[in-house]
């Protein structure tokens, strides 16, 4: 069995960046969902808008994220909505925030190195390491510009390089 048989390397896991910032497409999207209740309609607009809107900046909870995840149709986005929400409204949440998933978006979806698109093996990178709380709250605040996306390949790299 070749590698190519035993993965799937598909496109799938591309983020459909075309639809960037694109209000039509995020329309035609909700209403094509066939959600009823205003409120269902605004829960599952706002994760289109987290996914695919550069500069929108509302988080998303688990359990909203669990009532609409079906209503996504890529895998890419479902793999993102649910990076997006551990490290906005999760666990990840006091060391990456709602600017990391902005840093993401500003990158396009891709290696900030090598373009790899590929969401299943993208991370999110601290460029200048995590910062400890300087309270005793958990929470640490950091500019989008400290955020980088890598593939795992090159954040392993620089992480070694740093370790130096």
């Amino acid at each position: 069995m070749g590698i190519e048989s035993k993965y799937n390397y598909s496109s799938e896991f591309y983020f459909p960046i075309e639809n960037m910032d694109n209000e039509t497409y995020i329309l035609t999207r909700v209403e094509k969902a066939g959600l009823k209740n205003k409120t269902n309609i605004d829960a599952f607009e706002n994760i289109l808008r987290l996914l695919y809107i550069t500069e929108h900046a509302i988080k998303i909870n688990g359990e909203t994220l669990k009532k609409y995840i079906q209503l996504l149709e890529h895998s890419s986005e479902k793999i993102m909505a649910l990076k997006f929400k551990t490290r906005c409204s999760g666990s990840q949440r006091y060391q990456y925030g709602i600017n990391s998933v902005l840093a993401v978006k500003k990158a396009r979806y891709k290696c900030i190195v090598c373009e790899e698109k590929d969401v299943r093996c993208l991370e999110i990178d601290h460029k200048y390491g995590r910062k400890k709380p300087i309270d005793e709250t958990k929470y640490v605040f950091y500019e989008i510009e400290e955020f980088q996306y890598l593939c795992a390949n090159h954040h392993k790299i620089k992480t070694k390089v740093e370790k130096k």
